[in-house]
């Protein structure tokens, strides 16, 4: 089973599970990233290790009104990190972050897939996947 790590689990070698887990992103730069929450470099440096050491993973950007004209790029980053999969759903509630409207985005999304295609990447939403198989590895959406 794919679980979900944090950075304090990433961090950590000994959390990994061996089967694989997924992180949540906010953005394809630190300051991207970690204005919606701390510790990009940190997941960076931790995806780099774990592709190292072939402990598989998969990322989840998580959408926002300042961050959904990036998806393609987002797939991108998450093919060079050497993720299986990429995910996109909307951020969390609780963070209190503006969700972007479905019309904005469905363009971007688009792109997304489009781009995952050419990079061989796996790319789901909450409502498509492609491939299907990709599901295993986003079990977020």
């Amino acid at each position: 089973m794919i679980v979900q790590l944090g950075v304090e689990q990433l961090a950590r070698r000994d959390a990994w599970p061996s089967g694989g887990f997924w992180v949540e992103l906010f953005g394809v730069s630190e300051p991207m990233h970690d204005h919606h929450a701390p510790g990009f470099r940190q997941l960076v440096l931790s995806l780099r290790r774990a592709r190292a050491e072939r402990v598989p993973f998969s990322v989840v950007y998580r959408l926002t009104r300042s961050n959904y004209r990036h998806a393609s790029e987002m797939v991108r980053v998450a093919h060079t990190l050497g993720a299986r999969a990429v995910g996109f759903a909307p951020a969390a509630p609780e963070l209190h972050v503006p969700a972007p409207l479905p019309e904005l985005v469905a363009p971007f999304i688009e792109r997304a897939f489009q781009a995952g295609r050419a990079w061989g990447m796996p790319v789901a939403t909450r409502d498509r996947v492609e491939p299907t198989a990709a599901a295993e590895w986003l079990p977020e959406l």
